[in-house]
């Protein structure tokens, strides 16, 4: 109570986030608050996007081998959508010697490769290829900053329900959000941003309409500016 008692406000990362704060902390009701989006323009550092760029033969997985973010569930999915798409891969970085590689190798799917953890630059080349990024976690992911990052450099998302993801795309435009632990509606979810051709201009023009990294910085700045105001009163 100490601690909460000498905060004068909190910020957080997501919608989803806040809402489960004064769900859970009734009290968090009376202090400042306000909801703002990473920034995610890391990828920029690195790659350069140009509309006329065309996306590679697969599809990536980038969130490592922890089991909240849904590597299995993506396992799983596989099956149905290596069967429609047969010269499609699917990258899984992060998983290389890894119980999500053994799993793979014991349920005998094939065109996967795993890779092992890698420098930014290479690592957001690898999203940029992709023909779409997929984040299947579990868990009420507090933001998810790899959808956003792909849509940065123009690819589309597939996200879980989960937590803030839905939050991070537009779906139907810059991705699709699949219910949360269903194998089937993830398959059919990427199966369904397979068969469109996107178009990389639009998704990075309607991803900095979602998510604006001016528009949160001047967020920032007037919640920093209002809870300093109040303390002073």
């Amino acid at each position: 109570m100490d601690s909460f008692n000498n905060i004068d406000g909190f910020i957080a990362v997501s919608k989803a986030l806040h809402d489960l704060h004064i769900q859970y902390l009734h009290r968090f009701k009376e202090k400042s608050s306000e909801t703002i989006y990473n920034l995610a323009i890391e990828p920029l550092k690195y790659v350069k996007p140009s509309p006329c760029d065309p996306y590679g033969d697969y599809i990536l997985y980038a969130s490592g081998s922890n089991p909240v973010k849904g590597p299995h569930f993506l396992l799983e999915a596989w099956r149905k959508i290596s069967r429609e798409f047969r010269d499609l891969k699917l990258y899984m970085a992060g998983c290389k010697d890894t119980w999500v590689e053994g799993k793979a190798r014991r349920m005998n799917l094939r065109n996967i490769v795993f890779t092992e953890k890698m420098p930014s630059s290479k690592y957001y080349y690898l999203i940029y290829k992709a023909k779409a990024i997929v984040m299947p976690s579990i868990w009420p992911e507090p933001f998810g900053r790899i959808p956003v990052e792909a849509n940065r450099l123009g690819v589309p998302a597939v996200v879980s329900s989960a937590g803030g993801l839905p939050e991070t795309i537009v779906d139907g435009v810059t991705g699709y959000v699949f219910k949360a632990g269903d194998v089937d509606d993830l398959a059919e979810k990427v199966i369904k941003v397979l068969g469109r051709d996107f178009n990389r201009e639009e998704i990075i023009k309607r991803s900095y309409e979602r998510i604006n990294p001016q528009r949160e910085i001047e967020k920032l700045i007037r919640f920093f500016e209002s809870v300093i105001s109040y303390g002073e009163r």
